[in-house]
């Protein structure tokens, strides 16, 4: 099996009740941190990965700089498969952030969507 790479993002826009993940609510001083300590340890790694996957939380919750921060880090690795997933919510997802994640070789996208009915929303948080 050959390695892949899967960076976690604790932020969310909120914690919802049903996840079991670990997250917390994004705050932009937090997350700052996070991307450097995190950029620092990307950068640190001598690893050829067969995938990345950037996942948490909700990745596309982050501000453009820190996501920026993040995708120059792990630009040092060779992806042997092609394949760059990141998680993302439509509620955090636009066009600007989908061109970030093309032009740093994001080729899947992995789309959290609980539901598109508002009732079901709120009865499951």
């Amino acid at each position: 099996m050959e390695p892949s790479l899967y960076v976690h993002i604790p932020f969310c826009r909120r914690k919802c009740v049903y996840c079991n993940f670990y997250s917390c609510v994004y705050d932009p001083g937090t997350a700052s941190s996070f991307a450097d300590i995190l950029s620092t340890q990307l950068i640190g790694l001598e690893q050829r990965v067969y995938s990345i996957y950037i996942g948490g939380g909700t990745p596309s919750v982050l501000d453009r700089r820190f996501l920026e921060k993040v995708f120059a880090a792990a630009k040092k690795f060779s992806v042997s498969s092609g394949e760059f997933t990141v998680e993302a919510n439509p509620e955090s997802l636009d066009e600007d952030k989908i061109k970030l994640f093309l032009d740093n070789g994001v080729n899947r996208l992995s789309i959290g969507l609980q539901s598109c009915d508002e009732r079901k929303l709120k009865k499951i948080g």
